[in-house]
């Protein structure tokens, strides 16, 4: 890569995170380019020449933050479904404010209810992928009654029920999260 494709990534990614440390926290409509680029230290064309408008900005700050929770996911994933389950957790505790503050979002713009809807849809497959073993025997419509059970009981809006609303630890609340899974295997 030259020098200059270097210092062009280098401020794409000042751009990227100065976006997205705001769409993380604040309402959409509440973000201006010019707020980006003034924390990136860029001008409002240098931001539109890299990601074009605010949606390409927010999309492509989503997919560098969705990307590290794939990553872990996908590590867990290999290991035993206890573990896997931990992981998920463990990345709700990390990032589940950011994603619950998406999630209110989601009904007033088209691209963040794009990604939840995506980030609704990768959590059901790494489900039928974790516990694949446990689904397999099961008739097509007990599986998929399975597979929506597993994801209610491991969606984030359980885990934020369980720590936020109820005020469980974050030791109990997995607890709670991996009892109702180990249950729901149990009904076979």
């Amino acid at each position: 890569m030259s020098l200059r494709s270097q210092r062009s990534q280098a401020t794409a990614d000042r751009i990227r995170e100065a976006g997205w440390e705001r769409f993380s926290s604040q309402s959409f409509d509440e973000i201006t380019l010019a707020e980006v680029a003034a924390a990136a230290g860029v001008s409002v064309p240098t931001v539109r020449s890299h990601f074009g408008n605010k949606e390409g900005l927010f999309l492509a700050g989503y997919a560098a933050w969705g990307l590290e929770a794939i990553e872990n996911r996908e590590a867990a994933r290999q290991e035993d479904r206890v573990s896997a389950v931990r992981s998920l957790l463990d990345d709700y505790e990390r990032q589940g404010e950011i994603a619950l503050h998406l999630i209110a979002e989601e009904d007033r713009f088209p691209a963040v209810k794009e990604m939840t809807d995506g980030g609704r849809a990768y959590h059901r497959w790494w489900l039928s992928e974790v516990f694949r073993p446990q689904l397999r025997g099961l008739s097509p419509a007990t599986r998929e009654r399975r597979l929506s059970q597993l994801f209610l009981a491991t969606d984030l809006i359980s885990w934020k029920l369980l720590r936020i609303d109820l005020g469980l630890s974050a030791r109990r609340a997995q607890a709670a999260i991996l009892e109702n899974v180990d249950a729901l295997l149990a009904l076979g």
